[in-house]
């Protein structure tokens, strides 16, 4: 009896709120989507294939992967650019640079919205797909829930899990918080949190466990962080960078605490398991804000299709 083929399942997504300016679509932090979709796209490659031709391949990039560890300065080192090196498949390369070239001409042209870049495992092989969404509704705040044992599927990958997180916050009534083993906060469901010990201007963390999602949003957050300048003049200095920390629930419920995302930006949270949390310092989130508003940037100008002149992946409009 022949074996049924395996659902259709998905293995990477990126999606990010599109703004229409002037008549002109633009993302925040455009480049670091599409990048982070690349990277993670050659990671899923990767781990389709066999265990000794993954084995024989991993070996082949291990020299390239330390090169570039070795040659980033940052000590947060991002590895969605070290993922970028892993090389793909005869063609496939080619592939996946033209789907992000012809994805964006089309997310340019549907305009403002909430749109997802999407690879898909088929019966018939990895299907590249755009979901052109409408935009939901945008909130200032969020409540959150604490949630723990829940396992997912490569939980540091965008993707796989976004179903069971989808129907968890659905049942919750709010943004789940998903806690490691130990009872430390690991990232919201959507969102990943910046967290603030008191008032001061060197008092930001962001989580140091890194088996959740990369944030785009978090990344652009921290730069602008490293870039603040804090203290009084003329004493003024660049100091006012996040630092690493595994907080509980209880942790954050004495912090100031923002949720943040690609779609919503910051959030402040306003409750966790029912207990309230203070209000963000005014001042303190509105420049980080405006300077994440910053971070704008032009998906594309003219349509573009393949030489057809029809779409080579399957697109969605919702």
């Amino acid at each position: 009896m022949t074996a049924p083929p395996e659902p259709r399942k998905l293995l990477v997504a990126d999606s990010f709120r599109v703004r229409d300016h002037a008549d002109v679509a633009q993302v925040r932090g455009f480049a670091h989507h599409l990048a982070r979709f690349s990277g993670t796209v050659r990671e899923a490659f990767l781990d389709s294939l066999s265990d000794t031709a993954a084995h024989q391949h991993a070996q082949r990039q291990a020299a390239a992967e330390q090169k570039m560890r070795d040659s980033l300065a940052s000590a947060d080192r991002d590895s969605a650019l070290i993922a970028a090196q892993i090389e793909l498949p005869d063609g496939e390369a080619t592939r996946l640079d033209a789907f992000i070239e012809q994805a964006r001409h089309r997310i340019a042209g549907f305009g403002a919205g909430f749109p997802r870049l999407e690879l898909w495992r088929t019966a018939s092989g990895p299907e590249y797909a755009l979901s052109l969404r409408p935009m939901p509704q945008l909130s200032e705040s969020l409540a959150m829930r604490s949630v723990s044992g829940l396992k997912l599927t490569q939980p540091d990958r965008k993707g796989p899990n976004i179903g069971t997180l989808t129907a968890l916050n659905r049942e919750l009534e709010a943004e789940a918080l998903l806690l490691d083993a130990q009872g430390r906060a690991l990232e919201g469901a959507t969102t990943s949190l910046i967290y603030w010990a008191d008032d001061s201007a060197e008092s930001g963390h962001i989580i140091s466990n890194p088996n959740r999602v990369r944030s785009i949003t978090e990344s652009l957050i921290s730069n602008a962080a490293s870039r603040r300048l804090v203290g009084v003049a003329p004493h003024r200095r660049r100091t006012g960078g996040f630092t690493l920390g595994a907080p509980t629930p209880k942790t954050l419920q004495q912090s100031e605490v923002w949720a943040v995302n690609a779609l919503h930006g910051i959030r402040p949270v306003t409750e966790i398991d029912g207990v309230p949390l203070s209000a963000p310092v005014p001042g303190r989130l509105q420049w980080f804000r405006e300077a994440l508003d910053r971070c704008w940037e032009t998906v594309a100008s003219l349509p573009a299709a393949g030489p057809s002149g029809e779409a080579m992946f399957s697109e969605q409009r919702g």
